[in-house]
């Protein structure tokens, strides 16, 4: 078994197979419950997983509590925001960029982007298959001239 982990494209597959298969949990979770997580850099942020998404909200400043995580139900993100004015920049195969007024502190304007987790776990799961089946060529199989005039 040892053996099998020795060249670092097979250690880099399974690694790359561990993260979509958590990103893929991430997804499925991501249908039910809502898990939001807010920082505050230089500027408020939000991360939220909800509806097979990942969003990125820009001067959200919805909570007190920078750096804190909390779970709720998965909602409808056009319900939920359609009363604050929302905004659809463009939207397209499940990536969006948009604006809404946030009611706190004074109906301030929020952007945000939408990645759906399937432009994530796709190319993980690809690269993992093309690291772990992918065979490269030995060395002693590529053809070495044993003369010059073989050339």
């Amino acid at each position: 078994m040892g053996e099998f982990f020795k060249p670092w494209r097979r250690k880099m597959g399974v690694l790359t197979l561990v993260m979509a298969v958590l990103s893929a949990t991430v997804w499925v979770r991501s249908l039910s419950i809502q898990d939001v997580f807010r920082v505050s850099l230089k500027r408020p942020y939000m991360l939220s997983s909800m509806n097979g998404s990942l969003s990125w909200f820009i001067d959200y400043d919805g909570s007190p509590l920078a750096g804190a995580w909390s779970i709720g139900p998965a909602g409808n993100f056009d319900n939920r925001f359609n009363g604050l004015g929302l905004n659809w920049n463009w939207k397209v195969c499940g990536f969006a960029e948009g604006t809404f007024l946030a009611p706190f502190p004074n109906f301030q304007k929020v952007t945000f982007f939408m990645i759906p987790y399937w432009s994530i776990v796709f190319p993980l799961t690809l690269l993992s298959a093309w690291f772990l089946l992918n065979k490269p060529g030995s060395p002693s199989a590529v053809h070495q001239p044993s003369s010059p005039n073989q050339l």
